[in-house]
């Protein structure tokens, strides 16, 4: 890559934006380093392009890419690294029903490197760690995928919550006399928000002799 910010959005298509077995590999091998590595929740991969290749080939084939969304790039020149969040949207071979969401960030770390046809200094992807924003094993789950993974719903609980919060808060500061709730506060002040080692020199201690 040339301009980062401009063309991670090419290399993150071609690697998962329903490509060929091909050209995910072509593509693997022209943007990484070849001792890059791979940084992931549920896996650990050996360096290099055959492993990139060997996990990318097999999440395509189990989680059977159909699109992504990029949302956002952020380029730091400096650090030499490209953060992306995105959306790719798959469909399991066991949920053929349904789409999958999967909600991710991903972390690029840069190395320049020289382009032998052109003789340029480019860059390429030393090092990627991905980091899911949604769970995809809860998106998996029954009833309880769709409603985790679903924005309006978790925006009627989250509603909800906060009322019944509310609720129980007026209920207390009605109900507890103040007395009560000053003696409550006082502990958690005196004893809650203080680090555990001040609560400790808070009693009196005998030293051994």
């Amino acid at each position: 890559m040339e301009n980062p910010a401009l063309e991670v959005g090419h290399v993150v298509r071609a690697l998962v934006k329903k490509p060929t077995f091909k050209q995910q590999a072509d593509a693997i091998e022209k943007y990484f380093m070849p001792d890059a590595t791979f940084y992931h929740v549920y896996v650990n991969v050996y360096k290099g392009h055959g492993a990139l290749i060997a996990l990318y080939q097999y999440a395509m084939f189990v989680a059977n890419y159909q699109d992504v969304i990029i949302r956002s790039v952020i380029y730091d020149a400096e650090d030499n690294c490209v953060g992306v969040r995105m959306t790719v949207i798959c469909k399991p071979w066991l949920l053929l029903w349904r789409s999958l969401k999967l909600e991710l960030f991903t972390h690029l770390e840069l190395s320049d490197s020289q382009d032998p046809r052109s003789g340029k200094t480019i860059k390429r992807i030393k090092s990627q760690k991905d980091y899911f924003i949604r769970d995809p094993l809860i998106q998996l789950i029954p009833i309880v995928g769709p409603i985790y993974d679903s924005d309006s719903v978790k925006f009627v609980l989250g509603t909800l919550l906060t009322v019944a919060f509310r609720v129980a808060q007026n209920a207390y500061l009605m109900m507890v006399p103040k007395t009560v709730q000053s003696c409550a506060f006082s502990f958690w002040k005196k004893f809650l928000l203080s680090p555990p080692m001040e609560q400790c020199h808070s009693f009196p201690t005998k030293m051994p002799r």
